[in-house]
């Protein structure tokens, strides 16, 4: 009995581990395939991973195939129909649109439309108004660090799902955010300017309905 439970669990690990390879190159024949094989949807990897901002642990399929854009689209939606938590949180608190987010303002991402990849993973349960304790969101990780790009896309669709235009983390605003690499970007700063008008569209929107009309009471008697 034990030794069978041994080898159960050593085929059960080995199967978990086709499934990561599949999402990790981005191959939906793989992860289709294990995942008809009874492989976990759900699994946590427990080795590091340093291909978002931090080395993190306990990375789910879905996070890491969310974080390579809408090219894994299909990818996603095979672990989505298989079940894969939306609403998934790493420890350090990322959320599976959080790796969405900054996988789509990646380089060879940046420029292509995010817009299936986000409605699914909302539509799946995932949350765009989920803040760090540092005050980082989705919508500030679709600009990215490094290369000097952001996911128009990806943008507009977060922005259209409720994501917050008014976050804020270390780093300031959304708003002196995208102002400041409008002037201080080397590439084209017409996508920053659209997220910019978004951003403030939105802003403006939502605090309107806040605006109450002054209540005014009259008393008999008393001059106004």
């Amino acid at each position: 009995m034990s030794s069978e439970k041994t080898m159960n669990d050593y085929e059960k690990k080995a199967l978990n581990e086709v499934l990561m390879l599949g999402v990790t190159i981005n191959n939906p024949v793989i992860v289709q395939a294990a995942l008809e094989q009874d492989a976990d949807p759900d699994y946590r990897e427990r080795e590091d991973h340093d291909f978002y901002r931090s080395r993190q642990k306990g990375l789910t399929p879905l996070m890491i195939a969310a974080y390579q854009g809408p090219q894994a689209l299909k990818t996603v939606s095979i672990l989505l129909a298989a079940g894969a938590n939306a609403q998934a949180f790493t420890k350090e608190g990322d959320d599976v649109l959080m790796f969405a987010a900054s996988g789509c303002a990646r380089s060879l991402n940046f420029d292509q439309d995010a817009t299936p990849l986000i409605d699914a993973l909302v539509h799946a349960g995932a949350n765009p108004k989920t803040k760090l304790a540092n005050g980082h969101t989705c919508l500030l990780g679709t600009l990215n660090e490094y290369d000097g790009l952001v996911s128009t896309s990806a943008f507009t669709a977060l922005l259209a799902h409720g994501a917050d235009p008014d976050a804020s983390n270390g780093n300031g605003s959304l708003i002196d955010q995208l102002k400041w690499k409008i002037e201080h970007t080397r590439s084209d700063r017409k996508p920053f300017e659209l997220c910019l008008q978004l951003a403030q569209q939105a802003i403006d929107k939502g605090r309107l309905p806040k605006r109450q009309p002054k209540m005014i009471i009259r008393i008999p008697g008393m001059k106004m």
